[in-house]
């Protein structure tokens, strides 16, 4: 696998970690839903495609150029959702990875500037080093083509690690 296979492969398990807690708090989510075939498919709507009030979109910190083409896909899927759904959609980012270690703060600024909120899960006081565990073992299972997307997001599910949001 190359670089770009194993990081799609880490963006699903995380996104799938991310749908297990937000159902875990309550929350009901669509994730992956298609309502255009010519827009950018979002990775969850709260509460349900038909009418959603949020739309969330998980991103992981990467190489600089390929960072920069995150955001204009950003972009384009923030605008479109909103022009399908209405400006009251609110859309929020969740960025997994060390943004301050890995990226330069103008490409997170400029990423974090089209969102209406944003959520920078490794800043957060009592959860960041658990996070980071857990995304240095996501991307194990991402580069072990032995094991199916679905396993590792199950696999990472059930460890005993704490999956409720912290905003629950």
């Amino acid at each position: 696998m190359n670089d770009t296979e194993i990081k799609t492969r880490l963006g699903l398990i995380l996104q799938g970690v991310l749908g297990a807690a937000l159902e875990k708090a309550g929350f009901s989510a669509v994730a992956d839903y298609q309502y255009d075939p010519t827009c950018e498919k979002p990775d969850s709507l709260i509460p349900d495609e038909k009418n959603p009030k949020i739309m969330i979109e998980v991103h992981q910190t990467e190489a600089r150029n390929s960072f920069q083409m995150k955001t204009l896909r950003a972009f384009t899927a923030v605008t479109e959702a909103k022009a399908r759904y209405g400006n009251e959609l609110m859309c929020v980012n969740v960025l997994f990875g060390d943004p301050d270690r890995e990226l330069p703060a103008s490409n997170v600024r400029a990423m974090c500037g089209i969102f209406d909120a944003n959520i920078l899960i490794r800043k957060h006081p009592e959860l960041g080093e658990e996070v980071a565990s857990l995304e240095e073992v996501a991307l194990e299972y991402a580069k072990d083509e032995g094991v199916k997307t679905e396993q590792a997001q199950n696999v990472l599910i059930t460890q005993k690690r704490r999956v409720t949001p912290f905003w629950a």
